[in-house]
């Protein structure tokens, strides 16, 4: 560990700021944005005729990233900053020689904007090179944000308080951004400077531009290095703002059970309350936290003997959801918030949770403990469940290393009784030997009142990206009593060697945009080194010009069964198999009016064959209105028995402002022979108040011969945001 810190202390900060012999591209150091008061005489309505931005110096060079590296975009841009004591105020011109051509085609908060024209605004608050706010606007004005934490996590379910509005006029369209000091987290002395990246999108063409440019080579999260960022420079934040925000909330409806019959109705209050213990140091505290207008997770049926992993959508966990990310997403998380408040697919109260998270000089420190209610999780009179009333707590700390390195600590605890615990202790780093070399290490321990061995994880990683090469290669080993109640582990008792490779060949010609080969394999094996399995892939993907993308791929894999599982009406028996497959994919351009996703599947299955159908395609017939449907088919012929399955799902959204929507949500599973239906009202009324209207429905067979009601939910709930 000595040496590999040292290698890292022996990069020169120098080397972070170089590029590739380009001397006509600016260094982040010359890429400077001064902030200049004047902020309270701006009205926040997408026309820049206030006087003060006349005044502000404009960011106008934009490079791009795409179709061409580096080479100066084709639209010129302008980009203003003024602030007064409460916010910061971003005045944005986007020049267009066809304004007719401008693409816009969603209105609803956090749409995926990489389908439209945009802008975007990265703040590097801390000035640290490794996490940063992210704010974008379409010329209708849809806002869409997230936050980035070390280059590697990306939340895009934080929804952080601010402004947008956007007008288009006859040479482009403008935005005037304000955001709220209270809505980021940041530190040091009087005046800041801040890390800057903006971003435009001319989707007709294909283009994307940035005002720091980001080389190709840098991979496939170029844009997400933060030390390529420039500097916006002055800013002044002491002056007395908002430090305590209450939002409590009232719910009231009703909910009816089936199969037995119950009636109940349901009122509920509570709220949060956020302290600022200093500008970078958020404390809250939640009462009844409550989750109602959250959208279901999408239905979904498991091929395969391991669990589904499902993404956080809860606010209060979303929150610096970064920090607490450890491990590998989706794969081998330390600390996985869905264990918490859910529990045999249903909801579980949580009577209170209080969290405090931010910065103290050089780290970043997490604690979060949340209470949960005993409850009833049966899905029928059959077969009772009980969850136990249990305390989860969470600690996360992170210290900063030389110019873009971490390590830190985590610990765990979910207690049930003061015998019934399950806790984990685990270190980890990141480590960057140059700019395109990346090292992650994780070193982890569960406890438990058994007091088992071989409960550890060790996970170590090296991420390549330079010259259109991206590689990845992992060794880890988890043990096979290593169960982290609060985390997500795919698989313990094993063993894994893995590596994947991709190269970007840049074509730009012939109506052709690239090409992309990519390549992986993985060996497996038990804890005690036997034989479980070994996997590869191979394949390719063109993208053209238009956007479009066709792939294909072809997987063999030689896998060992020990334990026998079920998928549907048959049983995958103990044994050695082969598996084969090949996969075959159309997607079409997201930014036309119509678009869709067409994937064929065609492999072996333990012993039988498979094949899959998925179709996926969305409407846009006006900015409002969003229609997306997706369909999975599969055919399953094995020995043990022949079947199909369908899972269906359709979402219509209309938004009738930036700010008021409506949405259903509806889902069909034939092999669990379950429909269930959302349908929710949204609207913001005002910043950071929302009132909503939400009915559940679900219809199954399960204990009933026919497809008949479960449940039956109907509720409104009115939330009120305070500062003060």
């Amino acid at each position: 560990m000595l040496v590999l810190l040292a290698l890292i202390g022996a990069v020169p900060a120098t080397v972070w700021a170089q590029d590739d012999d380009r001397p006509d591209l600016p260094a982040p150091a010359q890429l400077n944005v001064h902030v200049i008061p004047g902020g309270e005489t701006i009205k926040v309505d997408g026309i820049l005729d206030e006087a003060v931005w006349q005044n502000a110096v404009p960011a106008t060079r934009f490079w791009q990233y795409a179709p061409l590296d580096r080479v100066a975009a084709t639209e010129n841009t302008e980009v203003r900053v003024v602030q007064d004591e409460r916010a910061l105020y971003f005045g944005i011109i986007c020049h267009d020689a066809n304004p007719k051509g401008i693409i816009a085609q969603d209105m609803r908060r956090d749409a995926p904007l990489s389908n439209d024209d945009y802008v975007g605004i990265y703040l590097d608050t801390y000035h640290d090179h490794r996490n940063f706010y992210y704010f974008s606007t379409n010329s209708l004005g849809t806002r869409r944000d997230g936050i980035v934490t070390d280059a590697r996590s990306y939340n895009t379910a934080w929804n952080g308080i601010w402004q947008a509005r956007t007008q288009v006029t006859d040479d482009g369209w403008t935005a005037e951004f304000r955001i709220p000091f209270s809505t980021l987290r940041f530190g040091g002395d009087q005046p800041l400077t801040w890390g800057l990246q903006l971003s435009r999108a001319i989707r007709r063409k294909q283009e994307s531009d940035y005002w720091a440019p980001i080389p190709r080579w840098l991979g496939g999260r170029a844009t997400w290095r933060a030390e390529r960022f420039g500097q916006l420079i002055g800013i002044r934040t002491d002056a007395a703002y908002a430090k305590w925000e209450a939002e409590p909330y009232v719910l009231a409806g009703g909910e009816r059970s089936y199969r037995p019959t119950s009636s109940d109705p349901r009122f509920n209050a509570g709220g949060d309350i956020h302290y600022d213990f200093t500008p970078n140091l958020l404390g809250t505290v939640s009462i009844r936290t409550d989750f109602a207008q959250v959208e279901a997770d999408q239905e979904v049926i498991n091929f395969t003997r391991f669990p589904l992993f499902f993404p956080e959508k809860r606010d209060f966990f979303l929150e610096d959801a970064g920090l607490f990310t450890v491990g590998l997403e989706q794969e081998m998380m330390m600390f996985y918030s869905r264990r918490i408040g859910l529990s045999n697919g249903q909801e579980v109260p949580i009577l209170a949770a209080a969290k405090l998270s931010g910065r103290v000089g050089p780290y970043s420190v997490g604690v979060m403990n949340v209470q949960t209610d005993s409850a009833d999780v049966s899905l029928s009179a059959a077969s009772t469940v009980h969850e136990p009333s249990t305390n989860y707590s969470v600690l996360r700390v992170k210290r900063n290393l030389f110019t873009n390195s971490s390590i830190g600590a985590i610990v765990t605890n979910k207690q049930s009784s003061g015998t019934d615990f399950s806790r984990l202790a685990g270190l980890d780093g990141n480590f960057w030997f140059s700019p395109s070399l990346k090292g992650e290490l994780l070193l982890a321990h569960t406890f438990n009142p058994s007091g088992v061995t071989n409960d550890s994880l060790g996970i170590g990683r090296l991420m390549y990206s330079k010259r259109d090469i991206v590689a990845d290669v992992r060794y880890y080993a988890v043990g096979p009593d290593f169960v982290p109640e609060m985390g997500f582990v795919t698989q313990n008792d094993l063993r894994r060697s893995s590596a994947e490779a991709s190269y970007t060949q840049w074509i730009n010609r012939k109506r052709v945009r690239n090409l992309i080969y990519s390549g992986s394999f993985a060996y497996d094996a038990f804890y005690d080194n036997a034989f479980l399995g070994r996997r590869g892939t191979a394949g390719a993907k063109l993208t053209l010009e238009s956007n479009d993308k066709i792939g294909y791929a072809y997987a063999p894999a030689s896998e060992r069964i020990v334990v026998p599982f079920s998928v549907g009406p048959i049983t995958i028996q103990p044994g050695d198999y082969t598996n084969r497959s090949h996969d075959v994919s159309f997607e079409s351009n997201a930014s036309r009016p119509v678009s869709g996703i067409v994937d064929y599947s065609l492999m072996d299955y333990w012993g039988g064959k498979r094949r899959q159908l998925l179709f996926s395609t969305t409407v846009h017939p006006t900015a409002n209105l969003a229609v997306d449907l997706i369909y999975t088919h599969n055919i399953v012929d094995h020995p043990e028995g022949a079947f199909d399955t369908t899972t269906l799902s359709n979402r219509v959204l209309y938004a009738f402002t930036t700010d008021l929507f409506v949405k259903s949500y509806i889902q069909w599973n034939d092999l669990d022979q379950k429909l269930s239906a959302n349908f929710l009202v949204g609207w913001e009324y005002r910043p950071g108040s929302e009132i909503y209207l939400v009915y559940d429905e679900i219809r199954d067979r399960f204990a009933s011969p026919t497809l008949a009601p479960r449940n039956r939910i109907l509720l409104a709930k009115c939330t009120y945001k305070f500062r003060f």
